[in-house]
Formats: C-alpha cells, sequence, structure tokens
C-alpha cells in the first residue's frame, strides 16, 4: 500500500482567520503528491477530486475516496492528505467564524449540485472581501454543507504499539492470507486477545478489518486503471469473480459498473 510520493505541497489558505472572507478555495491538479506534512489549520475544510483518488488520514480514521465522494475536515483536527496519482484538486477552507457542521472527520457523496456549486466560488478566485453576489453564493454553500449525510466506509486505525504493528503489515502486504494466530504470535498473545484488541481498539473483527483495507485498496487500485482480474490477485483472491462478488455486496456496484461512476 505504500506509494513513493514525489511532490510535497503547502497551503496556506487554510490557516487565515478573516470573517470578511469566509470561504476561500483552492484548485490544482496534482500527481504522486502529499501534504508535507501531518498538520491542522483553524479553517475547516472541505476537499474532493473532480477525477483521480485522495487519502485522507485524521482523527485515527483513514478514507480513500474517488470523484464520486468529499471529506470534510474539522477545524483544528489534526490530519493529512495523499494524492496516489493524477488528480484534479479542489478544496473550499471555511472561517473559524462559521458556526457549521460536527467537530470531526467524515466522508460524503459529492452531488451534482454541490460540485456546481463550489466550482462557482473557485471562479470568484478570493476576493479580499466577499461582494454581495459571492456572499449570496456562500450562503447557499453553507445551508448545502448543513444536509451532508456521512458515509462510515472508513478504515480505523489505532496507535496502540500492538495493534499499530499488525495494521502496518497488513498495509505492507494487503494480499497476504495468514491467519489470525500468526499476527498473534508476531506481537507475543494469544489469538483470543488479538482478537479482543481489534474489537476494543478499532471496532472491528481482525476479519472485517482486513477486508475493509482490501476494499479501500480495491478502489484506489480501480482509480489507477487496473483491471479486476489483477486487483483480484494483487489483493490476495484465488479467483476475479470471488473478489467480484464481494465488491458487489459492500458496494452494491460491479468493480467495473465502479469504475464507471468515478
Amino acid at each position: 500500500m505504500s506509494v513513493d510520493y514525489k511532490t510535497n505541497i503547502t497551503v496556506d489558505l487554510g490557516f487565515e482567520k478573516n470573517p470578511d472572507r469566509p470561504v476561500t478555495t483552492y484548485s490544482e491538479s496534482l500527481g504522486d503528491a502529499k501534504c508535507a506534512s501531518s498538520h491542522f489549520h483553524p479553517r475547516s475544510q472541505l476537499i474532493f477530486s473532480r477525477n483521480g483518488i485522495i487519502k485522507v488520514i485524521c482523527q485515527n480514521q483513514m478514507w480513500m475516496v474517488n470523484n464520486t465522494q468529499a471529506i470534510w475536515i474539522p477545524k483544528n483536527v489534526e490530519h493529512q492528505v495523499f494524492f496516489p496519482k493524477t488528480v484534479e484538486l479542489v478544496s473550499v477552507f471555511i472561517d473559524s467564524s462559521v458556526p457549521i457542521l460536527e467537530n470531526k472527520c467524515f466522508a460524503f457523496k459529492m452531488y451534482p449540485f454541490l460540485e456546481q456549486l463550489i466550482l462557482k466560488l473557485v471562479q470568484f478566485q478570493n476576493p479580499q472581501k466577499a461582494n454581495e453576489k459571492h456572499l449570496r453564493l456562500v450562503q447557499v454553500f453553507f445551508d448545502e454543507l448543513s444536509e451532508l449525510i456521512p458515509t462510515m466506509f472508513f478504515l480505523p486505525l489505532n496507535s496502540d504499539c500492538r495493534i499499530e504493528k499488525i495494521t502496518n503489515i497488513l498495509m505492507e502486504d494487503i494480499s497476504e492470507r495468514k491467519n489470525l494466530d500468526y499476527y498473534a504470535n508476531l506481537i507475543n498473545v494469544s489469538p483470543r486477545t488479538l482478537s479482543r484488541l481489534f474489537k476494543n481498539k478499532l471496532g472491528l473483527s481482525f476479519r472485517d478489518w482486513r477486508l475493509r483495507l482490501k476494499l479501500l485498496e480495491a478502489v484506489r487500485m480501480l482509480g489507477d486503471g487496473l483491471s479486476t482480474k489483477e486487483i483480484a490477485f494483487n489483493l490476495g483472491y484465488e479467483s476475479p469473480s470471488t473478489f467480484i462478488y464481494i465488491f458487489h455486496k459492500h458496494f452494491k456496484k460491479t468493480p467495473s459498473n465502479f469504475r464507471k461512476s468515478e
């Protein structure tokens, strides 16, 4: 799952405190890039891509989203963002004076009206003080934000040294099919103890966590243009049909139909 990110980016707009500019935007075409470091800023942030995949790590959770979804990142919450391949990034920063949404990261379905509204805001090119027309669009934008419905498809993480060791190993070799006993032995605990750690620290069983990891990685590989057959074997499935069945069970779409929706 490791990627060699060749470009580090830094965007200062998130650090501005200015009620006269309640919304600022940033858009850029990126490739193999990431935020320079894990960071937080006084402005909340909405981030999505018009094409490509974005990975976000925030509040011990990880999302891997294509252009049918977006990520909400609250103000003053530490996070890091990665762009594994070519991405047309669009980001909106909301001033800390604006009382909107809850104080936790989440992904949500990006629908056409909200996307077009954001792209219209981008066209204003961040005036020092919003004019009347701009402010009307900003208010509609805020109204739309209040209606967002979070998606629960994320990968929980945890800094417990035992859990972190196992999850890092799993993320480095997603095709591996060793059982719970093998990983329990790596950290010198019983399989029952490791199973309980996953439930208590991550809220998922070992099996369900590894499955969710595979599905998130499948989304990334689809964005990279890999075939269903390539993805199935890269993820350690014995046959493409098994992978297609599991993918459809969770996303209600086959991998090929999911790719078409990007």
